[in-house]
């Protein structure tokens, strides 16, 4: 049997390296990345148009509330808009599994708010992202929201 040196202390250490360096490129080859939008190039360019629906959301006197009862998520406009034609887009987007992402349009009628059931939606964190249009004017914003 052959005495141990620190050539072989060398190798060993090298060996493990490799090793641990392999099977950690290995493991991150076969895990998804999964962007926060597929068309994010496109989304870049409209960014000035968001600050300015963003500024236009934040100038208004109280902000969009949303509650929890339930199964069910309610949105409660501002007052401002009571009596007006409100559309818009939600979204609920699962920053966890973009495939749990859900978006529907509404549209507000001589009421400030709108209920959404939310029987199909999975527990945990969402953040939801409101895009809405009242007397020509473009509005956003986004809440974080986490459902139990």
């Amino acid at each position: 049997m052959k005495k141990f040196n620190w050539g072989y202390g060398i190798l060993i250490v090298f060996i493990v390296f490799i090793l641990f360096a392999l099977s950690n490129i290995i493991f991150f080859m076969n895990k998804d990345v999964e962007l926060v939008a597929n068309n994010y190039y496109e989304k870049g360019t409209d960014y000035q148009q968001q600050i300015k629906k963003i500024s236009n959301s934040e100038a208004l006197k109280s902000k969009i509330v949303i509650k929890q009862m339930d199964d069910n998520i309610e949105f409660i406009f501002p007052e401002v808009v009571k009596g007006k034609k409100v559309i818009g887009m939600i979204t609920f987007y699962r920053p966890s599994n973009s495939k749990e992402d859900k978006y529907f349009s509404f549209n507000l009628d001589k009421r400030n708010d709108f209920i959404y059931n939310a029987k199909d939606l999975v527990k945990g964190m969402w953040r939801i992202k409101i895009d809405w249009q009242m007397d020509g004017q473009n509005y956003y914003s986004e809440e974080t929201l986490f459902l139990n």
